[in-house]
C-alpha cells in the first residue's frame, strides 16, 4: 500500500486475513488497501474487524478514524 499498489496489496491483506483471521493487523493493512482504492465504507469494515480482535491498537483506531472521515467527506460532496 505504501507504494501505491493498492490492488496487490488487498490481495495480500486478504490473504493474511485468511491464514491468521484473528490478527489484528492483517486487517488493518486491509482497510489501508482499501482506502487507498477509495472504498472508505468497506475500509472503516475492515478497521472495525482488526478492533475486534485487538481493541487496544492505536494504528486501527487511526485507520478506523481517517475511513470514517474520508466517507463523511464522500457523503457531503455528493
Amino acid at each position: 500500500a505504501k507504494l501505491g499498489q493498492f490492488h496487490s496489496a488487498l490481495e495480500d491483506a486478504e490473504a493474511a486475513v485468511a491464514a491468521r483471521p484473528s490478527w489484528g493487523k492483517a486487517h488493518g493493512r486491509r482497510g489501508a488497501a482499501l482506502l487507498g482504492l477509495g472504498e472508505a465504507a468497506q475500509a472503516e469494515q475492515a478497521y472495525l474487524d482488526g478492533l475486534g480482535h485487538e481493541p487496544g491498537s492505536a494504528q486501527l483506531a487511526e485507520g478506523l478514524e481517517e475511513a470514517r472521515a474520508r466517507r463523511q467527506g464522500a457523503v457531503e460532496v455528493s
